[in-house]
């Protein structure tokens, strides 16, 4: 798990699921008074690099289709939707 912190307080997490080569993304959440700031972007970015030193390749996750905003920050952070369900993959480099 990966937080940020904002005046001492946590405001964003990310929290992932380690294998080999794939990590599952389980969490990403950022306090609603911080949002729209680039924190769930950092967080993401944080992630992957650590990711990387692990030696996973690839990090995926599951957004429900009702799930707009985090859709499309997901397409936006370089997710691809897979297949016909809601899991996303990216290749981390």
């Amino acid at each position: 798990t990966l937080v940020c912190e904002r005046d001492g307080r946590i405001v964003g997490l990310c929290q992932v699921l380690l294998g080999q080569p794939y990590a599952y993304m389980t969490e990403i959440g950022v306090h609603p008074d911080y949002q729209d700031k680039g924190i769930g972007h950092e967080l993401v970015k944080e992630m992957e690099k650590i990711l990387l030193d692990c030696g996973i390749k690839y990090c995926g996750g599951i957004i429900l289709d009702t799930n707009e905003n985090s859709r499309v920050r997901a397409e936006h952070a370089g997710f691809e939707r897979k297949g016909h369900g809601y899991s996303y993959l990216k290749e981390i480099k």
